[in-house]
């Protein structure tokens, strides 16, 4: 008999909805930044139609080409910074990769018009672009625009709460190409020793609250070779993750007492000798 947690229903979604990944506080900057630089340059794309262009139609005289030039580079700007900002928030690597090349080229360009203006223009005209650049290279943006498919890149939890892991089509335990599995991580737990540090309750249709207490888990994790079945290692540790799941399994009319989950830090400590 499957109980769900106190207050859900008896048929509340045993699985967590899927949840993308942590996005950096930068990640939000960069998006805001490249979203204002964007409305900026379609008002002035706006203005310089509207002042110069229009007028100059309106009174029959010819319009410069190079207000031309430089309509279509506003307006090209302002549509290029805003999908740079989207993408580079869901971390694609190619609107990074463009837009730090970009920012360098307007920098240089600028110093160089700066260094023939004779002291016309100041060195804090640049101060936008810097600003972008060094958005751009900050390691929490590279970091986010690092990993191939992160705009793609979800995560999974298990039903008891206590693993995530980042997945694309289907959970790392499930994977498309069943050869590509190298090792298998089997788990088992018993009682650490020690009182209840908490108790879990569960809802019940027919008797209502179900009560269980929960004890300090000892895992005793085995590392199996997939291929061969070949025992590779051991780890041992106590769970520090005090989550009573979504469900609980009744036998007999009654809850089993829980246990304590291993964390992710714990998992990635105890097998990092195994993976590369």
């Amino acid at each position: 008999m499957i109980l769900p947690p106190a207050g859900r229903s008896q048929n509340a979604d045993r699985w967590p909805a899927l949840r993308t990944a942590h996005r950096p506080f930068m990640a939000w900057g960069a998006l805001v930044l490249f979203t204002c630089f964007g409305l900026l340059h379609a008002f002035l794309a706006v203005v310089l139609y509207a002042a110069f262009i229009r007028d100059d139609q309106v009174h029959g005289s010819g319009v410069p080409g190079g207000l031309w030039v430089a309509l279509a580079i506003s307006a090209a700007s302002a549509v290029l910074d805003i999908i740079l900002g989207v993408f580079i928030f869901r971390g694609a690597r190619w609107a990074w990769l463009t837009a730090a090349v970009l920012t360098v080229v307007t920098i240089v360009a600028g110093v160089a018009v700066i260094a023939t203006s004779q002291g016309g223009i100041g060195l804090t005209s640049l101060a936008p672009d810097i600003a972008v650049l060094g958005t751009l290279l900050n390691r929490n943006v590279r970091e986010w625009c690092s990993r191939p498919g992160q705009a793609e890149r979800e995560w999974y939890s298990d039903p008891r709460g206590g693993i995530s892991a980042p997945w694309q089509d289907q959970p790392p335990w499930r994977p498309s190409d069943p050869r590509a599995v190298q090792l298998i991580a089997c788990g088992a737990v018993t009682r650490a020793g020690g009182g209840a540090i908490t108790t879990c309750t569960y809802g019940n249709t027919l008797t209502g609250v179900e009560a269980a207490p929960m004890y300090y888990g000892r895992w005793n994790i085995t590392v199996y070779a997939a291929r061969t079945g070949r025992v590779v290692g051991h780890a041992r540790f106590v769970g520090d993750q005090q989550d009573c799941g979504n469900v609980a399994f009744a036998a007999n009319g009654q809850v089993p007492p829980a246990y304590t989950d291993p964390g992710v830090q714990q998992l990635r400590a105890a097998l990092a000798r195994y993976v590369g």
